[in-house]
């Protein structure tokens, strides 16, 4: 990954679902902005043109990019595709380098020494702790909570949780600036903790005699 400074421009989003958002950094100023809520729809429709807009009112445009910082999950299993097809399209177009954790490392930079905890919206939850990642129950969460500090992007019930201070596109800056391994985040793989159901489904095959 090429050397980065504070005059570096990045070019940071997010669109795993929690609460969208997208940021840049110019001449040291971290400048973002929630979009609005309305499904992976919406944000498909939404994402490039908010973050051309972003740098147009950095003076900037995608040729200057720098880095660009994308969440690889866990969330939405079309947003999280809708992310990383977009930094894709970003990087061949400008061939810029890419940082590309997960939200879970992403919470853990800024919550040091705590547990990482994301809402699946299945009833249950996604933690990394001690470096392994698995879903559990609020109730496992819960105890957890006796011994450890929790940090999260949402409110856990019966939980006192630690809350992202930022948006996780501003949050995402933050954590290029002091990832000491960011040679570890350069791959623009979907981070999926289940396998989604588009995956488990048995492909088409087109059977020429049904047609006869």
């Amino acid at each position: 990954m090429a050397l980065t400074t504070q005059s570096s421009t990045i070019l940071s989003f997010d669109s795993t679902g929690s609460q969208d958002s997208v940021a840049v950094r110019v001449n040291g100023q971290v400048h973002g902005k929630l979009l609005p809520k309305g499904g992976s729809g919406l944000q498909s429709a939404i994402l490039v043109t908010e973050l051309a807009q972003l740098l147009s009112d950095s003076e900037r445009t995608l040729a200057d990019i720098d880095v660009l910082c994308v969440v690889t999950g866990p969330g939405s299993f079309t947003g999280i595709r809708l992310g990383l097809a977009t930094a894709q399209g970003l990087k061949l177009a400008t061939n810029c380098s890419i940082f590309a954790p997960t939200l879970l490392d992403v919470l853990l930079c800024c919550q040091k020494d705590s547990i990482a905890v994301v809402d699946s919206k299945r009833g249950d939850y996604f933690v990394k702790m001690d470096g392994i990642v698995s879903p559990m129950t609020l109730e496992q969460v819960q105890q957890i909570a006796l011994r450890r500090s929790i940090v999260s992007v949402n409110s856990i019930p019966g939980i006192e949780v630690v809350l992202l201070q930022q948006s996780i596109a501003q949050a995402l800056i933050t954590f290029y600036d002091h990832c000491d391994h960011r040679e570890q985040f350069m791959s623009l793989e979907p981070f999926y903790i289940r396998t989604p159901e588009f995956s488990k489904k048995k492909p088409f095959i087109f059977n020429q005699q049904e047609t006869a």
